[in-house]
Formats: C-alpha cells, sequence, structure tokens
C-alpha cells in the first residue's frame, strides 16, 4: 500500500496565509488525520488553520479539537466553535466547560468568547475567569473589548464579588483601562453614571475600586507614541461630580483637578 506521508507532508507544506477555499476530499480527510492524530503539535495546529480556511470544520470536530492535549489547539477550536455554539446547545455547553481548564491560552480565548454566548451561565464564567486572570496583563485588553455595550454593567458586577474586595494591581489597573475605554467611547450618559457610582457612599476597604475608576476615567497625559487620548467635554457639572469635588478624601479631588485630565466641565476649562 502506498504510504500517505508525503501527500500530508506537501499538504501542510502549504502556507496557512493562502486561503483553502476547496479541498479534495483525500486531502481534507488527511488533514483530520492530521489534526486528531499527529504527535507534533505544530503538525495539529497546521492541520486546524487548513480545515478552518477551507470551511470544513464542524460542530464535531471541535468537539474532539476541545479536547486535544495541547492548549493552543484546544483555545483555537474554543475560537471557532464560538459561532458555532450560538445554533448548537450541545457544543455551546462542551465550550463552557472549558472554563475550568487552567492553561492561559484557553482562559484568555474564554475572555473573548463567553460574552458571544447566549447561556446565562456564560456571565457567571465569565466574571469567574477574569477573576482567576487579573493579573496577566494580556487579559485585561481582551476582556475589555469582548464586553462592549456591556462593559459598565460588567464593572459593577465585579464590584459584588468577594474576590474584588481588595485592591490588587491587576484589579486596579483593569478598572482604570476599563474607564479609559468608556471615556474613549464618549458616552456622557456612561461618564456620569460613573460619576453618580463613585459619588455614593463604598464600604471603607473599597475605596480602592472607586479611585481605579476616577483615574482611568479621567486620564493622564499619554506617554511619547502613544495616541493622544480623547477629550470629553461637559456642558455642564452633575450634581454627582459637585459632590466629588467637594469630597474630604484628598486623592479623589487630587484626580478630579489634575492638569492633565481628559473630561473637561465649564469651571476647569
Amino acid at each position: 500500500m502506498r504510504s500517505t506521508a508525503p501527500l500530508l507532508a506537501s499538504i501542510l507544506a502549504l502556507s496557512p496565509l493562502c486561503p483553502q477555499p476547496s479541498l479534495a476530499a483525500s486531502a481534507s480527510a488527511e488533514l483530520q488525520k492530521a489534526l486528531n492524530s499527529a504527535p507534533e503539535e505544530s503538525n495539529r495546529l497546521t492541520a486546524f488553520s487548513k480545515l478552518e480556511a477551507a470551511g470544513t470544520l464542524d460542530a464535531q470536530q471541535i468537539i474532539r479539537s476541545i479536547t486535544d492535549t495541547s492548549p493552543l489547539v484546544r483555545a483555537q477550536a474554543l475560537r471557532v466553535g464560538t459561532a458555532l455554539a450560538v445554533q448548537d446547545p450541545e457544543l455551546e455547553l462542551r465550550l463552557l466547560a472549558l472554563a475550568h481548564d487552567r492553561s492561559a491560552p484557553v482562559r484568555l480565548q474564554l475572555l473573548s468568547s463567553l460574552p458571544k454566548l447566549p447561556n446565562p451561565k456564560s456571565n457567571v464564567l465569565f466574571l469567574q475567569v477574569l477573576s482567576a486572570e487579573i493579573e496577566n496583563p494580556a487579559a485585561w485588553p481582551i476582556a475589555i473589548a469582548s464586553l462592549k455595550d456591556n462593559l459598565w454593567p460588567t464593572l459593577l458586577k465585579l464590584h459584588t464579588e468577594p474576590s474584588w474586595k481588595k485592591d490588587s494591581i491587576g484589579r486596579s489597573r483593569f478598572l482604570e483601562l476599563a474607564t479609559n475605554s468608556l471615556r474613549e467611547s464618549g458616552s456622557i450618559e456612561t461618564i456620569s453614571a460613573i460619576f453618580d457610582f463613585c459619588a455614593d457612599s463604598t464600604p471603607p476597604d473599597q475605596r480602592w475600586f472607586r479611585l481605579a475608576l476616577l483615574r482611568g476615567l479621567l486620564g493622564r497625559t499619554p506617554a511619547p507614541k502613544e495616541p493622544v487620548p480623547k477629550t470629553v467635554h461637559l456642558d455642564s457639572i452633575p450634581p454627582s461630580l459637585q459632590t466629588l469635588l467637594s469630597s474630604k478624601d484628598s486623592d479623589i479631588r487630587k484626580i478630579l483637578t489634575a492638569p492633565e485630565g481628559l473630561i473637561l466641565w465649564p469651571s476647569s476649562q
């Protein structure tokens, strides 16, 4: 019997950057075989990429690939499987189970995928994964980008999470980046909601939470070569902002009156 190894080698040697709109049945079969049984991780990843480009990855293959020994293969299967799972409850449940995966590639992909899944459990799992990965800087922009319009409601939920009662470098930095993103969106309604939240009484041990929100919201002078951040101009001072400006907390007043502040109101301009 003629060996199929040369055929597989030639298929895998094709550039993964070149779309494969159609594959011969024999080539597709060889790639699926490589994806499911090749000992080298790199060959399995290449086979996955080519099958994805050809549009031949189905739910059953995704289910097999999310049990792969390679975290990178599992993460890629989760990425591709997310869109399929929206219309496939069984596959969705399999993907949700990956929230117990402890590998960084899968957890980072979960932060991107979970907000896209319709199952209500995805919201709870997202908070759990984010809280577990919050000291990983790579997680911050992924989580912020994936939440989109749900970013501010998610920050409010984090405020009530037991694991967010105390400050940490990762928690504060994430909150700063999140409210920085909200300011960049230019939504006066959301900005006012953040001021309202910060003006309300907060448990003393979560003062750090309020300070982090305000630091990110008001912004700081950009570093060299960074894009100039957007400045938001308020037509009037919201009552909650006036309350904050009169706060007994000197750190709050310092943040609000910093000369490089990126939210301006009549008396500050």
